[in-house]
């Protein structure tokens, strides 16, 4: 396996470049550097040249007045390839949500706080559970936009997300916001006694609002990211080694099939493995999707008929 590092950078104000916790991928573990300005990262690149065997896992989103991805690949000759820690960072506060609830949030209020990149996606996910979310920014503008724009994507069966009431009470609370100490001792009682409160910005509460919330005997958890590793190891790894999937077309002397998602022409057929078949799935409309066997046409019934033999013929060679 080859080595692999990770660099990311954040919008959080105050923040400083630091070493963050490893990850632990395809277990071994792994460097994860995080940098708040251009500098910071030539400084680090030029202390490194020369000795730098990693694939660099860098973040291609651009929370910053810099493109973190460019400056690494304008310097490093090594195999540099982007991802996105947000994602990451979504997956892990979806999980821990769900793990901390018996995996059923359904019908359960939640209180988002921060209309932002991570906040937002969190919000779509959490109301595709049908849990009753509800959205918190300190921009009034922005949260009316963005939960018009989220309500108009949701799938037609969802709970429409709304923005905070002080006339509710929520069970599980999120935050999501760029920084320090912003909601306070006033927020507890919106709040059910065990309620669920992660704090996905860090430093988002106050120590009053833990203490309360302490008190009224609700977990108060700093999200770790590392929940999201095994998600972010299956993104290394398909980064690394390709899609677990051919897709493509052969063709044979009398047919020809399609495999991994390749839309078929109409009569072409469909199977499970592009390198060596072992399942018909169907015949080809043309269009992304099969013929009804009542519907096919004789030559089609053949070109089953054929594959079969041929896919029979493998297994008898032991292949």
């Amino acid at each position: 396996m080859e080595g692999i590092s990770f660099y990311s950078t954040t919008a959080k104000k105050n923040s400083n470049k630091s070493e963050l916790p490893n990850k632990y991928i395809n277990k071994l573990d792994r460097k994860n550097y995080l940098f708040t300005n251009e500098e910071e990262v030539d400084e680090y690149i030029e202390s490194i040249q020369g000795s730098l065997q990693d694939v660099l896992f860098v973040d291609i989103e651009k929370k910053r007045d810099f493109n973190l991805l460019e400056v690494f690949k304008r310097t490093i000759n090594n195999k540099v390839l982007p991802y996105k820690p947000n994602d990451i960072t979504l997956e892990a506060a979806d999980l821990l949500i769900l793990f901390e609830n018996n995996y059923e949030i359904n019908g359960k209020n939640v209180v988002i706080f921060g209309a932002g990149n991570i906040g937002t996606k969190l919000a779509i996910r959490l109301a595709e559970r049908n849990s009753n979310v509800f959205l918190w920014d300190k921009n009034p503008i922005k949260l009316k936009e963005i939960i018009l724009g989220i309500n108009h994507i949701l799938p037609k069966g969802s709970n429409k997300i709304k923005k905070f009431s002080r006339k509710q009470k929520y069970q599980i609370g999120v935050s999501f916001i760029g920084a320090e100490k912003i909601i306070g001792l006033e927020y507890t009682d919106y709040f059910e006694n065990e309620s669920l409160i992660i704090d996905g910005g860090i430093g988002n509460y106050t120590e009053e609002f833990i203490d309360i919330s302490n008190k009224k005997n609700s977990k108060v958890i700093r999200l770790d990211v590392r929940i999201g590793n095994r998600n972010l190891e299956a993104h290394v790894n398909n980064y690394l080694h390709g899609i677990p999937l051919d897709i493509g077309r052969c063709q044979k002397d009398k047919y020809s099939y399609v495999a991994g998602g390749m839309i078929g022409k109409r009569g072409e057929l469909i199977v499970d493995s592009l390198v060596n078949p072992k399942v018909i799935l169907g015949v080809a409309n043309g269009y992304g999707g099969i013929i009804a066997p009542n519907q096919m046409t004789e030559l089609e019934k053949e070109r089953i008929n054929l594959l079969n033999e041929y896919i029979s013929e493998n297994y008898k060679a032991g292949n």
